[in-house]
């Protein structure tokens, strides 16, 4: 089952930092996004913003790739300008150390980490399946981000102990997948409407309080289009009236922060099984699939699928849009075979249109070199 989790990083009201300072410090801080310091440019042009947004502090990521961009040779350029700007602007740091883990993925580690699988194992699921995310029980992982973070550290003192207050040091480390589960995550309400709209998933786990659009905004969204995905929500507003509005949109289940990772699983659990619901039949406009018989039937005539037209015809239609990516459509009928490109696609593709054909339907399935989608002959 694949499920999209859509959240914000949300620093709560924090207690005044003791500094080594006359006065006490309150933290006024705002986290810049993931990609705000990958150039000097971007750098220079969102401190200033940050400053006249009123904030004293701004939590800024630092990435082990642009860090360590060959293994022993660091690279400080992004680390320093990102120091220098925060002083100029009066802004204190609050750096996020983006190294082995980050969003439980290891995509900010660099390429040389990357591409040595065997020095640095990757985490594998219960059933062997190899994932994007270093193993955290590899003593070699262990020591190349230590190394990497200890540089981090020593350049901080010599550069920016006046301006760097505190260092987060790893970020977002977490593995739901182990618990049986394929997520795709992200951290706005826009991004989430548009991963709904390109990907089909089994459910939702929206943060209300994100950036863009709210947890709430998105949920209404997808009830307007009659989109039945269920939907759990996740927020520190706890009140019986933010709880009951969340089910008045159509959410399947609300749970409070904090909360324990086991309960969120149990949650999921009980959602996913409610949600079952006989979709052995699915129409689009005058044709009917019947997936447990694998037919296709049209103006009382019926032919028989293949498993894999069957297969392929039940994505689109219970996509959103009606157009699935080529890359999906191999993901999920074919479980990502080696031996299956875009010409396999093409051929099932052309397979289904003269049977379609055959049963005079008006529908008919147009391919380009990304998508195939459902068409219609007016």
């Amino acid at each position: 089952m694949k499920i999209l989790l859509s959240f914000i990083l949300f620093l709560g009201l924090l207690s005044p930092v003791h500094a080594q300072q006359k006065n006490d410090f309150f933290m006024l801080g705002g986290e810049l996004s993931n990609s705000a310091t990958t150039s000097v440019a971007d750098i220079d042009k969102v401190m200033p913003r940050m400053k006249a947004l009123g904030l004293n502090t701004v939590l800024a990521p630092i990435y082990w790739e642009f860090l360590e961009p060959q293994e022993g040779k660091f690279d400080f350029t992004l680390l320093d300008r990102t120091i220098d700007q925060a002083r100029e602007n009066q802004l204190q740091l609050v750096l996020l150390w983006f190294g082995a883990w980050k969003n439980s993925m290891s995509c900010y580690a660099p390429l040389w980490f990357k591409e040595d699988t065997k020095r640095f194992p990757r985490a594998t699921t219960a059933e062997g399946k190899p994932l994007e995310i270093a193993s955290c029980f590899s003593e070699e992982v262990f020591q190349a981000d230590r190394r990497a973070f200890e540089a981090l550290l020593k350049r901080v003192e010599e550069r920016g102990k006046d301006v760097v207050i505190m260092i987060q040091v790893e970020n977002e480390i977490g593995m739901l997948e182990d618990a049986g589960y394929t997520c795709d995550v992200c951290f706005d309400g826009n991004s989430a409407i548009r991963f709904i709209s390109k990907e089909i998933y089994d459910g939702l786990i929206l943060d209300i309080m994100m950036p863009e659009k709210n947890g709430y905004e998105v949920l209404s969204l997808i009830r307007k289009k009659k989109m039945d995905i269920p939907v759990l929500l996740l927020s520190a507003l706890n009140e019986v009236d933010d709880k009951v509005q969340g089910f008045d949109l159509g959410a399947n289940d609300y749970l409070s922060k904090p909360f324990s990772t086991k309960e969120l699983i149990a949650r999921i659990k009980v959602m996913l099984k409610e949600n079952v619901i006989d979709d052995s039949y699915l129409q689009y406009q005058d044709i009917l699939l019947n997936k447990k018989e694998e037919t296709l039937a049209c103006k009382n005539t019926k032919y028989q699928l293949s498993n894999y037209e069957c297969s392929i015809l039940s994505l689109l239609i219970r996509s959103e849009s009606n157009r699935v990516p080529i890359w999906l459509v191999i993901e999920k009928v074919w479980n990502n075979r080696v031996d299956v490109n875009q010409n396999t696609v093409s051929l099932y593709v052309s397979y289904l249109n003269r049977k379609l054909l055959a049963l005079q339907s008006k529908v008919y399935i147009e391919k380009d070199e990304e998508n195939i989608e459902l068409c219609v002959n007016i």
